[in-house]
């Protein structure tokens, strides 16, 4: 692949590529885009965005795809706890640096956070990663 384009694109078509989204983290190292880390550290925790698909209930605004990030430990769409299981959950820490770039409308953040494209949920948990102190990162990335 040659462009972020690409790597987007292969990422929409099968979420669950992991190496894929590793392969793009070493594209981005090779860049020296700061987002590499924090899309390694998603595909070494096998975390992805939630594909949510909203209707009208929630309000005009809302209807369509959004992809979700979750709050670990927090209340789940049924009523039960965000766990390390659910692949769309971040740990509380990261959740809390990227929960302000919510993209849905009227959205209170404090434990799902969504955005119109997938792309935008990774890149947004990409660059939120940054903002953690190096330890924790470290710890993120370790295998």
């Amino acid at each position: 692949m040659t462009s972020e384009t690409d790597f987007h694109a292969a990422l929409d078509a099968d979420p669950n590529d992991w190496q894929t989204l590793l392969v793009f983290s070493d594209w981005l190292r090779d860049r020296d885009d700061p987002r590499a880390d924090g899309y390694a550290a998603l595909a070494r925790r096998g975390r992805r965005p939630g594909r949510h698909d909203l209707n009208k209930t929630h309000g005009a605004n809302w209807e369509g795809t959004w992809f979700a990030w979750a709050k670990l430990g927090t209340a789940n769409r049924i009523g039960g706890p965000v766990t390390e299981a659910d692949i769309d959950a971040l740990f509380a820490d990261w959740y809390d640096l990227l929960k302000g770039a919510n993209q849905l409308p009227t959205w209170d953040s404090q434990a799902w956070a969504y955005f119109r494209t997938r792309s935008a949920a990774l890149d947004v948990a990409a660059r939120a990663f940054t903002d953690l102190p190096a330890a924790r990162r470290a710890a993120l990335l370790a295998p």
